[in-house]
Protein backbone atom coordinates (compact mmCIF):
# COMPACT_ATOMS: atom_id res chain seq x y z
CA UNK A 1 0.00 0.00 0.00
CA UNK A 2 1.11 2.95 -0.86
CA UNK A 3 1.40 6.76 0.66
CA UNK A 4 -1.21 7.51 -1.94
CA UNK A 5 -3.87 4.63 -1.01
CA UNK A 6 -6.79 5.19 1.25
CA UNK A 7 -5.98 3.20 4.90
CA UNK A 8 -8.54 1.08 6.54
CA UNK A 9 -8.99 -0.28 10.02
CA UNK A 10 -10.26 -3.21 10.61
CA UNK A 11 -11.75 -3.96 14.07
CA UNK A 12 -13.53 -7.67 14.55
CA UNK A 13 -15.65 -8.29 17.88
CA UNK A 14 -17.27 -11.27 18.60
CA UNK A 15 -20.14 -10.74 21.62
CA UNK A 16 -23.02 -12.98 22.91
CA UNK A 17 -22.96 -15.03 19.15
CA UNK A 18 -22.57 -12.39 16.94
CA UNK A 19 -19.21 -11.70 14.41
CA UNK A 20 -18.94 -7.85 14.18
CA UNK A 21 -16.51 -6.48 11.82
CA UNK A 22 -16.27 -3.13 11.37
CA UNK A 23 -13.92 -1.42 8.56
CA UNK A 24 -13.31 1.87 9.22
CA UNK A 25 -11.82 4.08 5.65
CA UNK A 26 -9.49 6.89 6.83
CA UNK A 27 -9.28 10.46 4.68
CA UNK A 28 -6.29 10.86 2.78
CA UNK A 29 -5.30 14.22 2.45
CA UNK A 30 -1.86 13.87 0.84
CA UNK A 31 -3.62 11.83 -1.96
CA UNK A 32 -6.52 14.35 -1.97
CA UNK A 33 -3.60 17.02 -2.46
CA UNK A 34 -2.03 15.33 -5.35
CA UNK A 35 -4.82 15.06 -6.88
CA UNK A 36 -5.72 18.89 -6.42
CA UNK A 37 -2.45 20.00 -7.65
CA UNK A 38 -2.64 17.41 -11.24
CA UNK A 39 -5.86 18.84 -11.96
CA UNK A 40 -4.96 22.50 -11.38
CA UNK A 41 -2.33 22.06 -13.65
CA UNK A 42 -4.69 20.12 -16.41
CA UNK A 43 -7.01 22.92 -15.89
CA UNK A 44 -4.41 25.77 -16.91
CA UNK A 45 -2.95 23.87 -19.57
CA UNK A 46 -6.58 23.38 -20.70
CA UNK A 47 -8.12 26.61 -19.89
CA UNK A 48 -5.92 28.18 -22.71
CA UNK A 49 -7.62 26.66 -25.57
CA UNK A 50 -10.74 25.42 -24.30
CA UNK A 51 -13.34 27.63 -26.14
CA UNK A 52 -11.23 26.72 -29.57
CA UNK A 53 -12.38 22.75 -29.37
CA UNK A 54 -14.88 21.47 -30.52
CA UNK A 55 -17.81 20.54 -28.63
CA UNK A 56 -17.20 17.24 -28.66
CA UNK A 57 -13.22 17.54 -26.67
CA UNK A 58 -14.91 20.08 -24.48
CA UNK A 59 -17.01 17.76 -23.44
CA UNK A 60 -14.44 14.82 -22.77
CA UNK A 61 -12.37 17.88 -20.56
CA UNK A 62 -15.63 18.61 -18.49
CA UNK A 63 -15.95 14.71 -17.94
CA UNK A 64 -11.99 14.06 -16.59
CA UNK A 65 -12.70 17.18 -14.37
CA UNK A 66 -15.92 16.17 -13.16
CA UNK A 67 -14.89 12.55 -12.39
CA UNK A 68 -11.23 13.92 -10.94
CA UNK A 69 -13.62 16.11 -8.50
CA UNK A 70 -15.65 12.72 -7.51
CA UNK A 71 -11.94 11.05 -6.64
CA UNK A 72 -11.13 14.25 -4.75
CA UNK A 73 -14.13 13.48 -2.21
CA UNK A 74 -13.61 10.06 -2.56
CA UNK A 75 -10.08 10.40 -1.05
CA UNK A 76 -11.17 12.42 1.94
CA UNK A 77 -14.21 11.15 2.82
CA UNK A 78 -14.44 9.13 5.83
CA UNK A 79 -16.82 5.79 5.68
CA UNK A 80 -17.41 2.90 7.84
CA UNK A 81 -18.53 -0.65 6.41
CA UNK A 82 -20.05 -3.31 8.50
CA UNK A 83 -20.33 -6.95 8.10
CA UNK A 84 -22.14 -8.85 10.96
CA UNK A 85 -22.23 -12.38 11.54
CA UNK A 86 -24.73 -14.04 13.62
CA UNK A 87 -26.06 -17.36 14.07
CA UNK A 88 -29.51 -16.90 11.43
CA UNK A 89 -28.15 -13.79 9.26
CA UNK A 90 -25.43 -11.98 7.63
CA UNK A 91 -25.78 -8.12 7.87
CA UNK A 92 -23.40 -6.08 5.31
CA UNK A 93 -24.00 -2.34 5.47
CA UNK A 94 -22.02 1.06 4.57
CA UNK A 95 -22.12 3.95 6.53
CA UNK A 96 -21.33 7.26 4.72
CA UNK A 97 -21.35 11.10 5.40
CA UNK A 98 -24.36 10.15 7.78
CA UNK A 99 -26.06 7.97 5.32
CA UNK A 100 -26.44 4.75 5.97
CA UNK A 101 -27.02 1.41 3.88
CA UNK A 102 -27.70 -2.52 4.91
CA UNK A 103 -28.79 -5.58 3.51
CA UNK A 104 -29.48 -8.64 5.64
CA UNK A 105 -28.82 -12.32 4.14
CA UNK A 106 -30.21 -15.65 5.24
CA UNK A 107 -27.44 -17.56 6.47
CA UNK A 108 -29.18 -20.67 5.88
CA UNK A 109 -29.52 -19.53 2.17
CA UNK A 110 -25.80 -18.35 1.98
CA UNK A 111 -23.11 -20.16 0.13
CA UNK A 112 -19.27 -20.50 -0.91
CA UNK A 113 -18.06 -17.63 1.34
CA UNK A 114 -14.43 -17.02 0.33
CA UNK A 115 -12.04 -14.10 0.15
CA UNK A 116 -9.72 -12.88 -3.17
CA UNK A 117 -7.23 -10.36 -3.99
CA UNK A 118 -8.50 -7.27 -4.14
CA UNK A 119 -8.87 -5.91 -7.47
CA UNK A 120 -8.69 -2.16 -9.01
CA UNK A 121 -11.13 -2.79 -11.88
CA UNK A 122 -13.75 -3.99 -9.70
CA UNK A 123 -15.33 -2.96 -6.12
CA UNK A 124 -11.91 -3.54 -4.41
CA UNK A 125 -14.15 -6.01 -1.91
CA UNK A 126 -12.77 -9.32 -0.84
CA UNK A 127 -15.50 -11.41 0.67
CA UNK A 128 -17.99 -12.68 -1.14
CA UNK A 129 -20.40 -15.45 -0.92
CA UNK A 130 -23.70 -16.45 -2.58
CA UNK A 131 -27.31 -16.02 -1.17
CA UNK A 132 -29.52 -17.99 -3.48
CA UNK A 133 -28.06 -17.36 -7.06
CA UNK A 134 -27.03 -13.78 -6.35
CA UNK A 135 -22.82 -13.18 -5.52
CA UNK A 136 -23.09 -10.72 -2.61
CA UNK A 137 -19.25 -8.68 -2.41
CA UNK A 138 -18.40 -7.26 0.93
CA UNK A 139 -15.38 -5.90 3.01
CA UNK A 140 -14.32 -2.97 0.34
CA UNK A 141 -10.82 -1.95 1.47
CA UNK A 142 -9.34 -4.79 3.05
CA UNK A 143 -6.43 -6.83 2.22
CA UNK A 144 -6.83 -10.29 1.47
CA UNK A 145 -4.35 -10.43 4.78
CA UNK A 146 -7.57 -8.65 6.58
CA UNK A 147 -10.05 -10.71 4.75
CA UNK A 148 -8.28 -13.89 6.13
CA UNK A 149 -8.13 -12.99 9.44
CA UNK A 150 -12.23 -11.97 9.48
CA UNK A 151 -12.57 -15.76 8.06
CA UNK A 152 -10.19 -16.91 10.78
CA UNK A 153 -12.14 -15.32 13.43
CA UNK A 154 -15.77 -16.57 11.86
CA UNK A 155 -14.48 -20.11 11.86
CA UNK A 156 -12.99 -19.58 15.69
CA UNK A 157 -15.85 -17.82 17.36
CA UNK A 158 -18.76 -19.07 14.91
CA UNK A 159 -18.03 -22.63 13.16
CA UNK A 160 -21.52 -23.84 12.99
CA UNK A 161 -22.09 -20.51 10.36
CA UNK A 162 -18.56 -21.32 8.66
CA UNK A 163 -19.85 -24.57 7.76
CA UNK A 164 -23.57 -23.44 6.77
CA UNK A 165 -21.99 -20.68 4.80
CA UNK A 166 -19.43 -23.26 3.01
CA UNK A 167 -16.29 -21.28 3.94
CA UNK A 168 -12.89 -21.58 1.99
CA UNK A 169 -10.02 -20.12 3.17
CA UNK A 170 -8.21 -20.76 -0.09
CA UNK A 171 -8.59 -17.67 -2.51
CA UNK A 172 -9.05 -19.71 -5.66
CA UNK A 173 -11.28 -22.52 -6.88
CA UNK A 174 -9.77 -25.25 -8.04
CA UNK A 175 -10.35 -25.04 -11.98
CA UNK A 176 -10.48 -29.61 -12.09
CA UNK A 177 -12.99 -31.86 -11.20
CA UNK A 178 -11.51 -34.90 -9.88
CA UNK A 179 -13.91 -37.68 -10.92
CA UNK A 180 -12.08 -40.72 -9.25
CA UNK A 181 -12.08 -43.13 -11.83
CA UNK A 182 -10.19 -45.61 -12.18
Amino acid sequence: MGMLDQKTKVEITAISGILRVTIISEPNFLGAAVEIASISVFLWLAARSFLDLSPIWQGVIAFGVASTVVGIFQKIRHSEGLIEFGKEKVKVGRAMMGFERASEYVVEKCSELTWHEPNSEEDGSVLEFKCGFRKVRCGAGLSAQQGQEVLAALQEHLPEVAQKMGMSLGGEKSHFTRLGLS
